[in-house]
């Protein structure tokens, strides 16, 4: 059998299996469903190797999610182009109401091939560690909050609230401090809830200034600094925003050298029109003062 000129591969990529069709480039044939294989690095090169021997060229194409982009980095690094598609920009026909691991599989080899999906930026390996740093603290600081609200609506079942007092100051913490409680069940339970309230907060500090440290070999953190000069935004917010949202032109649609011929149907993409869930809306709503830099 000849080679063809590329091969373009869908995976359907999950915890435990991946599915995986493809598709050969000039070609009006429909998509061919190779089958399910296990998402590990072995089956992976198994794959590679098979149809590395029917093409001069292969693409490999999987959807964006929970599964990160350690496939990606792993294709890259053996040569293969790899292509991380945000599952929100994926071209689908208004009657299309098929959603099988299968389906999903052909559907990306076939849009590839015809030019109707593009990779979207994939962080480095230090930006996507720096990102779940700050992560890592966001879940520290909710779990202060829960313990503090939990803290909070025990004293409420137990007495008239503080009335008067900011949350949380000093004030509030010699309150806290004076009081007393009889029953030793209370007094135990007391006791806890302060404990678990103290600890969580010590430790969403200890992460804080971990992050303030390793900011300072980040590549990006001359851009963290000039963002915390505007009014209202401090070095977290900063810090999030550039790792949340990145560059405007890193989420730009990446150029395919084997795609020029195709006619191109998509519109380019500024950050603001990336922003896909709660979180990121979130980020620039309470950071108004960025929206002026990012281009509409």
């Amino acid at each position: 059998m000849s080679k063809s000129s590329t091969f373009f591969i869908g995976l359907d990529v999950h915890k435990e299996t991946t599915d995986v069709a493809y598709c050969v480039d000039n070609s009006r044939d429909e998509p061919v469903f190779h089958g399910t294989i296990p998402t590990n690095i072995r089956s992976i090169n198994k794959l590679i190797k098979k149809y590395k021997g029917l093409a001069t060229h292969l693409c490999l194409v999987y959807e964006a999610g929970p599964c990160g982009f350690w496939l990606y980095r792993h294709l890259v690094k053996h040569g293969i182009e790899c292509w991380v598609v945000a599952p929100a920009l994926i071209p689908k026909a208004p009657g299309d109401k098929v959603k099988t691991d299968r389906h999903d599989a052909m559907a990306l080899a076939r849009m590839a091939r015809a030019g109707l999906i593009h990779s979207i930026h994939v962080p480095n390996a230090d930006d996507e560690a720096v990102r779940d740093l700050i992560r890592c603290r966001e879940d520290a600081m909710l779990d202060c909050r829960q313990a503090r609200q939990r803290l909070k609506l025990f004293l409420l079942r137990n007495g008239p609230p503080c009335s008067g007092r900011q949350a949380w100051n000093e004030a509030y913490k010699r309150h806290l401090a004076d009081i007393h409680f009889l029953e030793p069940a209370k007094k135990l339970s007391f006791q806890h809830y302060t404990n678990i309230v103290t600890e969580r907060y010590e430790r969403l500090q200890h992460l804080e200034q971990e992050l303030q440290i390793i900011a300072q070999d980040w590549s990006w953190y001359s851009l963290v600094q000039y963002l915390t000069v505007l009014r209202g935004i401090r070095f977290l917010s900063a810090i999030t925003l550039v790792a949340e949202l990145g560059m405007q032109q890193q989420r730009q649609p990446v150029d395919k050298p084997h795609l020029d011929h195709k006619k191109q149907t998509l519109k380019n993409h500024s950050t603001l029109t990336c922003v896909d869930n709660q979180r990121k809306s979130e980020l620039l709503t309470s950071s108004v003062p960025i929206t002026g830099l990012v281009d509409t």
